[in-house]
Formats: structure tokens, C-alpha cells, sequence
């Protein structure tokens, strides 16, 4: 449910109605089996979730969540946020982060797949004020978050990338990356395009690693 319904799609109206986006939020929706049109998110068993507040991705943050009102099979309605981002900046508002977890991403991390952390809260049940949710600040959502999984995808890098950029090394050009994958996904491509040919040291600032 998180995947279904933390992301930014829009849907766009007419007679060619269709969703557009981040193609990993749209394959991501395809993959759990849930359907999106506007702000309201339908899965199997009739579950519906309705989006009644986004707080967007910034690259400063690392993350974004959503507030939605969740409707079961039987009518019942439930409200929680949900959560995703880096894992490391994840991790920082979670209750229950297993004693692996970075060991975890970073395992996946290095090898080559980008992976996001998933995160849910429960805020109440059908009672609760809709505009009173939405005028709750960010910072006061966003805390006690139960952990949800890692979501990894897979990028295969382009066939032609590796000979390409193995053709420009050999002619004497410097090779540079610029991206904004996690560290270890970067240095595991990186690695396979000759761009890195030694051990990589990975330097990281302690209030970026925080989405400060």
C-alpha cells in the first residue's frame, strides 16, 4: 500500500486519459497490482486509499510521504501516512528498525540495485478531522513510523554504455559521473563503465545522511 500511494503521478484528463510520472512510481504501481485516477488508489480485495495530503520529494530531504484515508472491503475507514526515501534517512523515524537494516541496503546498494525504504504510521480511525490532518505540520507526521520493507529495482545499465565509455578511456579521456543514486548504486556502475578502476572511498556529511 505504501508504493500505491506514496508517489507523484498525476493524472491527466480527456478522451486519452492517462497517468503519468516517474516511470519507476508507475511501474512500482503495476508491480503491487494497485491501480491509480484521481487521488484515490484501488488494490485487490477492494481496498481504496485516497490521497488527502502530499508532502513531495526534495532532493534536500531524501523522502516525501502522503496522508491517506484507507477504506477495506467491509466499508471500514482508516487514515495513516506513509513514508518513502533514502534508507538512511528513513531509518531516523522508524520505532522498529530491524537489527540488519543497513547491513541490508547497503547489501543491495552495492550491488547496483537502488533501493528505497517503506514506512507506514496508523493515525486514526473514520472519526478523525480531514482539515485538521492537513494542518498538521510535517515534522509532527512524520514520526513514529513503522517499518514496511525496501523496495529494490533493478537499472541494467545500456548495452552500448560499457564498450562506449571503454572507447573514450582508451583515447586518453577522463571519465566523470555526475548522478544522484545512493554512493554505493553509483560506484557499483561506475565500476562496470570504467569510470572507477581502484577501490572507491566513500565520503559522506553527517546532516546530508539525516535529510537536513
Amino acid at each position: 500500500r505504501v508504493m500505491a500511494t506514496c508517489h507523484s503521478l498525476v493524472q491527466i484528463e480527456g478522451p486519452d486519459s492517462e497517468v503519468i510520472g516517474d516511470p519507476l512510481e508507475k511501474a512500482s504501481l503495476e508491480a503491487v497490482g494497485w491501480t491509480y485516477s484521481a487521488d484515490v488508489a484501488r488494490g485487490p480485495a477492494k481496498v481504496s486509499a485516497t490521497i488527502i495530503q502530499r508532502h513531495h520529494f526534495n532532493s534536500n530531504l531524501k523522502r516525501m510521504s502522503v496522508v491517506a484515508r484507507v477504506q477495506d472491503a467491509q466499508g471500514g475507514v482508516t487514515f495513516e501516512l506513509a513514508m518513502k526515501g533514502a534508507p538512511e534517512v528513513v531509518k531516523q523515524f522508524l520505532v522498529d528498525a530491524p537489527s540488519n537494516y543497513d547491513a541490508l541496503y547497503k547489501q543491495y546498494a552495492a550491488q547496483g540495485a537502488r533501493v528505497i525504504a517503506l514506512a507506514r504510521r496508523h493515525l486514526g480511525g473514520e472519526v478523525m478531522d480531514v482539515l485538521a490532518l492537513k494542518g498538521q505540520p510535517r515534522a509532527e507526521m512524520e514520526q513514529g513510523l513503522t517499518w514496511v520493507g525496501f523496495a529494490i529495482f533493478s537499472c541494467p545499465l545500456k548495452e552500448d554504455s560499457e564498450p562506449a565509455l571503454a572507447a573514450l578511456r582508451a583515447s586518453n579521456h577522463q571519465l566523470v559521473m555526475i548522478t544522484g543514486d545512493a554512493p554505493l548504486t553509483a560506484c557499483f556502475a561506475a565500476s562496470k563503465v570504467h569510470i572507477v578502476t581502484r577501490a572507491v572511498l566513500v565520503l559522506g556529511h553527517a546532516a546530508e545522511e539525516k535529510g537536513q
